[in-house]
């Protein structure tokens, strides 16, 4: 039996006003008006000026996760603009609630540590920090996990103490990571869910704010190292393990996704479900955790979700090591549903054709930037692809069009490019004699979220843009129930494969309006 996919069309989320989510709550209004206060002081002491629209902006916030809503099961996501006072806003309102209501259990996800460190130390002693592994916080001065080191270090480092003494905190932080790693394995959040309040009740966590948006579509790479070391924890598991036969099991469906691409030169295949009931076993889940030894403790939730859902695999040639199955990416929709109240916050969720369940709300809000102290100058065509590369058409040589820029500007330029880029960049703004009215920044993408260093541009220089591979659209596609067979299609004279399918294109654009708005929301503010 394999899964079906129609040519389905994605449309962008439904906007609903605050009336059509949350129920109206006399004393909780209280609540929020103390929260609202308390955010807008936080922000005038940063000399942030709080206009009407930026006040009813917070006020709505308040509410959203305040008041009771009219559909329990609803997603609500709050699409605020980055520079807002998201992060004080979470803050000072998980400080109202929790001091109104002690039975009142609060989980907190952030993608990195370093902010969830910032939370818990405002929140003073109302939160405790959950995560994997965290350099700066290793007392061994390990500059990344190790599975044996870490099982016999005799210090209580943070790590140790959270997994020990996280029910006797109100307020639980973790990482988008956690969150990942719960949904892929089916585990939800465990005892995490759980805390014991001040009468010594044991009180289940209700309420879940989510900083930034999290990993909805599952188009994840499988790498060829993590499938090799997957590999080798399937072999070690002997005859005499009551586990051998479902690593064996496993071990088969590699093998048949490897077998599926064995004609593919340079192009992808889509894999439909090899079993769409498959499941791991607690036993395994339990087993694989305790003695993995690779880095991703994902990758064995990765190729379950490929066996039961299907993917794409990409050909690769084969590593001497391995004989693996080139590029696996995986096809699935993980929705952040942890049976709690949930709340994303996410700047873009408006373009955003992740938002396609029919559970999300995103609420309809005020718009308080205008952008207009922004000068933008774009160069999309000067990609890294390889049919770009191999085009007769000239790029945009970076130093010429630094020069024209420079001229009659000034001010400061936050210039994002690609990796291989950047140092190019770098180079030309450290030998040429510059306007010296311009201060220069350059970066590249992917290494610019969470950073504040550029948030006074006021010009932005786009050299081309963060395009993904066709394979990797060609699986966001799938996960939305779109079926897209190009193999043998070729690229269109001035555009590539991903605008021969309206669907596929749909979620090309989309992807790249968030990142660049995101980018540009964050660090130009």
């Amino acid at each position: 039996m394999n899964i079906k996919y129609e040519d389905m069309k994605i449309n962008l989320p439904t906007k609903y006003v605050l009336d059509q989510i949350i129920e109206s709550d006399r004393y909780k209004e209280d609540l929020v008006c103390k929260a609202t206060q308390n955010i807008m002081k936080r922000l005038q002491m940063r000399s942030i000026l709080v206009g009407d629209k930026h006040k009813q902006l917070i006020g709505d916030l308040c509410r959203v996760v305040i008041n009771p809503w009219k559909d329990e099961r609803s997603i609500v996501v709050h699409p605020g603009e980055c520079g807002f006072g998201k992060t004080t806003a979470i803050i000072e309102i998980v400080k109202v609630i929790t001091d109104a209501s002690p039975e009142v259990g609060i989980v907190i996800a952030v993608e990195r540590i370093s902010d969830m460190k910032r939370m818990e130390l405002e929140l003073n002693g109302r939160a405790i920090s959950f995560f994997s592994f965290y350099a700066d916080s290793c007392l061994q001065r390990l500059p990344e996990y190790n599975r044996h080191v870490c099982s016999e270090c005799k210090y209580f480092c943070e790590k140790k103490r959270a997994r020990k003494e996280h029910s006797k905190y109100q307020v639980l932080l973790i990482t988008h990571e956690q969150l990942l790693i719960r949904s892929l394995y089916g585990e939800n959040l465990g005892e995490l869910a759980y805390f014991v309040d001040g009468n010594g009740v044991k009180q289940k966590r209700t309420l879940m704010l989510i900083d930034e948006k999290p990993q909805i579509c599952l188009n994840q790479k499988l790498s060829e190292n993590e499938l090799y070391m997957l590999r080798q924890f399937l072999i070690k598991i002997g005859p005499e393990s009551s586990l051998y036969g479902e690593a064996r099991q496993i071990e088969r469906y590699l093998y048949e996704a490897n077998f599926a691409v064995g004609d593919l030169k340079d192009d992808y295949k889509i894999i439909d479900s090899l079993d769409p009931s498959y499941q791991l076993s607690d036993e395994m889940k339990r087993y694989y955790f305790q003695t993995y030894d690779g880095e991703d403790f994902a990758v064995l939730g990765l190729m379950t979700s490929f066996i039961r859902r299907g993917g794409v695999v990409q050909y690769k040639e084969f590593s001497s090591r391995w004989h693996g199955s080139g590029k696996i990416f995986t096809s699935d929709i993980l929705h952040p549903d942890f049976n709690m109240k949930t709340v994303i916050f996410d700047a873009t969720a408006e373009i955003d054709l992740d938002y396609q369940d029919e559970r999300y709300r995103i609420l309809d809000i005020p718009r308080i930037r205008s952008f207009s102290n922004l000068a933008f100058y774009n160069c999309p065509d000067a990609n890294l692809s390889r049919s770009k590369l191999a085009s007769k058409k000239k790029i945009i040589d970076p130093e010429t069009l630094i020069s024209d820029i420079i001229s009659d500007n000034h001010g400061e330029m936050f210039i994002l490019t690609y990796k291989d880029q950047e140092e190019r960049f770098q180079t030309i703004l450290g030998n040429r004699r510059l306007n010296e009215d311009i201060k220069f920044n350059v970066d590249h993408y992917g290494n610019i979220k969470g950073k504040h260093q550029y948030d006074n541009a006021n010009q932005i220089l786009l050299y081309g843009l963060n395009h993904k591979s066709d394979v990797y659209y060609v699986a966001k596609a799938l996960s939305h129930g779109i079926r897209v067979d190009f193999v043998k299609a070729s690229p269109t004279k001035q555009d590539g494969r991903v605008y021969q399918h309206q669907g596929l294109q749909a979620i090309f654009e989309s992807e790249m309006a968030t990142d660049l708005i995101q980018g540009i929301m964050c660090y130009c503010q």
